[in-house]
C-alpha cells in the first residue's frame, strides 16, 4: 500500500492515489506524465462558448490519467486529461462537479485547424493551405484564437502564420473581411512601416499577435483551417514550394 499521501494536486509516485492510478500513471512532476507523448496527444483546453457543435465530440480520442490510452468519458481535470492528435480539448464552462458542461467535462471535437509541415513566407503559407483544400486562419474571437493557438503550439513552440494583410494604415482578413476582433501585443499592428502581415510569435508572446513582412519566413510555419469550403486564391501555384522561398519570386500562374 502506497499510502503516503501529498498535497501536490495530482497523483505523485508514492501518494495513496496512486493505489487508484497505478504506479505507471504517477505524476513525476508539474509538467506531465511518464508516458506523456507531446506528438500525438494536446491538454490544450478550449473552453464552451456555445457554438461548438458538440454532437461531433469523439469519444474514443480521449485519453485520461495516460497520453497511450483511451478513455470513453473524458472527465479527468485538466492536468490529466488529453485529446488524441488532429482534436481539440473543449471544456465546460459551468458547475464544478457535473462531467459535461463543467470543471470536469472535457469533449474531444476534431480540430478544424492544421499546421504546415515546413516554414514558408506569407504568400507560399497561402498556396499550402489552399493546396490541401483549406486556407490560412481568420479569427473572430477569443475562442477561435484559443483554438487555433492550440493548434500552432501542439507539435511544439514555433510560430505560426495569420491570414492578416495590411493595405494602407487598415488590417483585413485575407478573405477581405474587416477586423471584428484583435489581440495584438501592445502596440503591435499600429507600425505600417512594411511590416504588412502579422503570425503568433509563440516563443515569447505566447497567443498575442505580432506584425512582421510577408517576406520574413524564418520559423513561421502556415496555419490553416478547414471550413464548409476552401477559400479560393486568384492564383494558383503550379509546384509545391521549397520551404522558405525567395519573397517577390514568380512562383504563380493567375488562372
Amino acid at each position: 500500500d502506497n499510502c503516503n499521501c501529498g498535497d501536490c494536486g495530482y497523483p505523485a509516485c508514492g501518494d495513496c492515489d496512486c493505489d487508484y492510478y497505478g504506479d505507471g500513471q504517477c505524476c513525476t512532476g508539474s509538467s506531465g506524465y511518464e508516458d506523456e507523448d507531446e506528438e500525438t496527444c494536446t491538454t490544450t483546453a478550449l473552453y464552451y462558448d456555445g457554438s461548438q457543435d458538440l454532437s461531433s465530440h469523439d469519444a474514443s480520442k480521449c485519453r485520461e490519467y495516460d497520453c497511450a490510452s483511451h478513455d470513453g468519458d473524458c472527465c479527468g481535470y485538466d492536468y490529466e486529461t488529453w485529446c488524441a492528435d488532429g482534436y481539440t480539448l473543449v471544456r465546460g464552462n459551468e458547475g464544478e462537479h457535473d462531467c459535461w458542461p463543467g470543471k470536469k467535462g472535457y469533449r474531444c471535437l476534431p480540430s478544424e485547424y492544421f499546421v504546415g509541415d515546413y516554414s514558408t513566407s506569407y504568400d507560399d503559407a497561402k498556396t499550402y493551405c489552399a493546396e490541401r483544400d483549406a486556407s490560412l486562419v481568420t479569427i473572430h474571437s477569443q475562442a477561435e484564437n484559443e483554438a487555433a493557438y492550440s493548434a500552432c503550439i501542439a507539435g511544439g513552440m514555433r510560430n505560426c502564420w495569420l491570414g492578416l494583410e495590411a493595405y494602407g494604415s487598415e488590417w483585413y482578413w485575407h478573405t477581405g473581411e474587416a477586423l471584428s476582433w484583435t489581440n495584438w501585443d501592445g502596440s503591435e499592428g499600429t507600425c505600417f512601416c512594411g511590416e504588412d502581415r502579422a503570425f503568433f510569435k509563440t516563443a515569447w508572446h505566447g497567443d498575442k499577435w505580432h506584425d512582421v513582412s510577408g517576406c520574413d519566413c524564418e520559423d513561421t510555419y502556415p496555419l490553416c483551417e478547414r471550413s464548409g469550403g476552401a477559400t479560393t486564391e486568384s492564383g494558383t501555384c503550379a509546384t509545391m514550394f521549397s520551404p522558405c522561398g525567395t519573397c517577390g519570386d514568380d512562383h504563380c500562374t493567375v488562372e
